[in-house]
């Protein structure tokens, strides 16, 4: 704009749109300073909260690492359930899915194109099914079983600790009435053919 207006060639369409756009990124990051203030607080009481806002709390969060690193998210959050909980042990247990999800995406996939991480709420027989599905080629199927297990890891040991997915899984299963498997999915999106691991969580509300 300001190049613009300098050269006598700025126009109201394009200052209009400009502004539009600058405005817009403020409201974002200052609605991502809001997350991020409303994750640090203190976690030690129960409290009533949302499983779609506390996805969509998660994504803000994530926004910035999905685009450096190419990855699209598909959210599909239509069905939404009322949880009496942590919710942000839960949005800590959501960015280590999702975390470890955007690493097998970047290590086995080299095009942009076909790096997708899939969210889906779905409400079955009352309980909310959340899945988080990957492209990033599965899990070894010799080791897929024991993902959820203390300082088990296929990391180096310079990058995982161990303790994420063992984490997660006592965040979903003993803080919540929930439970959290995974397996690898074969599937099709947009005419090609994907292979990944999928996390289901049953939340009973």
């Amino acid at each position: 704009m300001i190049l613009q207006k300098e050269m006598g060639i700025l126009n109201d369409e394009f200052f209009f749109e400009a502004t539009k756009k600058i405005n817009s990124s403020a409201q974002y990051l200052s609605k991502t300073i809001d997350d991020f203030r409303n994750f640090i607080r203190n976690t030690e009481h129960k409290v009533d909260f949302s499983i779609k806002n506390s996805l969509k709390t998660t994504v803000s969060i994530l926004h910035s690492a999905m685009i450096n690193n190419h990855i699209n998210l598909i959210l599909n959050l239509t069905d939404d359930i009322t949880l009496h909980g942590y919710e942000n042990e839960l949005i800590q247990a959501f960015i280590n899915i999702i975390n470890n999800a955007k690493d097998a995406i970047n290590e086995n996939v080299k095009n942009d194109e076909d790096k997708f991480i899939f969210i889906k709420t779905q409400l079955i027989n009352d309980k909310l099914e959340l899945t988080i599905k990957d492209s990033g080629g599965g899990i070894p199927e010799n080791i897929i079983h024991r993902v959820f297990e203390p300082y088990f890891t296929t990391k180096h040991q310079s990058v995982g600790t161990g303790i994420g997915l063992s984490m997660v899984y006592k965040i979903i299963t003993e803080r919540h009435p929930s439970t959290i498997t995974v397996e690898n999915q074969e599937y099709q999106y947009n005419n090609k053919h994907y292979k990944g691991a999928c996390f289901r969580i049953i939340f009973n509300g």
